[in-house]
């Protein structure tokens, strides 16, 4: 029997099990072989943020709160396997937040509850990225439960804790300011005794957020303009079609948690229990966000299309708890809960093994070639030389270490502007004909190939 151990040991013993559970699986096959697009932009942003002069940033449109974690271990090292080792002791606190949650229930809910989100192939590859999506669900699961336990209780503290998180929700992940909206329902039925309760824990949500707002209206202008911008830049995809989205739903949770979830759902409603209709609630927004958002258009990298399911990451907290629930009251319940891992975890190896590649191997050889190409440059071309980007900019310019310059379209205007260089860099899926680089006093010094992209490297 795998669980009875678990459920019977103290909390410190079982506290200690949930650290080796965790960190064990991620460890497993620990990867440092590759910062991705999104994980170099806020590994630059941390440079930024820790007062040194970063090759590339983009402070104007990505989240503050992950990069601002980071700056101080990059004021120590700027070691690539300390850095990526930053993500999966952040994203633990996913881990503690779906114990409590489920500790409302019952102390054997909440540990069966992390338990699935130690063991979660989703999460223990996410978990390993320098990236907002995961450290956002512990943050929007902490604020909702204190939310909700304020509301219920009427006490202040925990409703102005609810909205620390909440704050700290969007600092991480501007999606986060969904959450404003799922609260006004719950905002409207505990209004009675609450009223003053909430507006002191927004107002504290609006505090605790002033110094980033102030920092953008100095740097910017407009306290809002990272939201604006990344807004913009976030709907600029085509919207996904019912399908590939509905596909993407059962490859992250599999048949058997999805199954086991609709029936706990079933009992949950027409139990009428308070706190399940709020499992559910929560779980049935995060869900929405989760189409709206497909429906509006997301980037897809070629390659690793199921990427996008990093997006249905939020709902995973209150499905856990859910299928927890149901599990610990059938009939010999350690018996079934052991069964269901092992099935579950045996149905889901594709994405384990999805899990445990290593980073670089990804994206049609993209991540190789950007890397090879960056070695190159950093070691054969001088910092004076000019480099030019149209993609991938956040991982070429960490990889080169060498500040980048991005365009979007070739013009005339364009080749006016270059300064008397001996080497021109461009990293493009439009690269210019050769006969317009010779006539600009260019030729080919070493040209990176892979599928419709091609890494550059031009001698005057």
């Amino acid at each position: 029997m795998l669980l009875p151990c678990p459920f019977k040991s103290n909390k410190k013993t079982l506290f200690l099990l949930l650290i080796f559970l965790y960190f064990s699986m991620r460890f497993i096959f620990f990867d440092a072989s590759y910062l991705f697009n999104d994980e170099a932009a806020y590994v630059h942003n941390a440079y930024w943020f820790s007062g040194t002069e970063p090759f590339f940033n983009e402070i104007s449109f990505r989240p503050p709160l992950v990069s601002f974690m980071l700056s101080p271990i990059i004021l120590l090292t700027r070691t690539e396997t300390i850095i990526k080792i930053y993500p999966v002791i952040l994203n633990f606190l996913a881990v503690i937040a779906v114990y409590l949650l489920g500790r409302e229930i019952n102390e054997r809910v909440g540990v069966l509850a992390a338990i699935i989100i130690a063991l979660f192939p989703f999460h223990i590859q996410t978990s390993r990225w320098i990236m907002t999506d995961t450290p956002m669900i512990a943050f929007a699961a902490l604020a909702m439960l204190f939310y909700y336990k304020g509301l219920k209780n009427k006490n202040m503290k925990q409703s102005i804790i609810g909205g620390i998180f909440l704050t700290l929700t969007a600092l991480t992940k501007f999606t986060g300011l969904f959450l404003i909206f799922v609260l006004i329902p719950l905002f409207a039925f505990f209004i009675k005794g609450n009223a003053k309760n909430i507006l002191i824990s927004l107002a504290t949500a609006l505090l605790v957020a002033s110094p980033y707002l102030a920092m953008n209206y100095i740097i910017f202008g407009n306290p809002a303009l990272p939201l604006e911008k990344g807004s913009a830049m976030a709907m600029g995809e085509m919207p996904m079609n019912v399908p590939v989205v509905l596909w993407s739903v059962y490859d992250f949770f599999g048949a058997l948690f999805l199954i086991t979830l609709a029936v706990s759902i079933f009992l949950g409603i027409k139990s009428r229990e308070r706190y399940k209709l709020f499992l559910i609630y929560m779980f049935a927004a995060m869900l929405f966000l989760y189409f709206f958002l497909m429906g509006r258009g997301v980037a897809v990298p070629t390659g690793i299309e199921w990427e996008i399911e990093r997006i249905l990451i939020p709902a995973l907290p209150f499905a856990a708890v859910l299928v927890s629930d149901l599990l610990l009251k059938i009939k010999n319940p350690q018996k079934i809960i052991t069964a269901f891992l092992v099935v579950f975890m045996i149905s889901m190896h594709p994405q384990y093994i999805r899990a445990y590649t290593p980073a670089v191997d990804l994206e049609n050889g993209l991540r190789n070639a950007t890397v090879t190409a960056g070695e190159y440059v950093s070691q054969n071309l001088p910092p004076g030389s000019v480099y030019y980007c149209n993609f991938n900019c956040p991982s070429i310019a960490y990889y080169i270490k060498r500040k980048m310059i991005v365009f979007e379209h070739w013009t005339d205007g364009f080749w006016d502007t270059l300064p008397e260089s001996p080497y021109l860099v461009f990293y493009t899926n439009q690269p210019p004909s050769r006969k317009e680089i010779s006539s600009r006093g260019f030729y080919d010094m070493k040209v990176f190939d892979f599928q419709n992209y091609s890494i550059i490297v031009w001698k005057r």
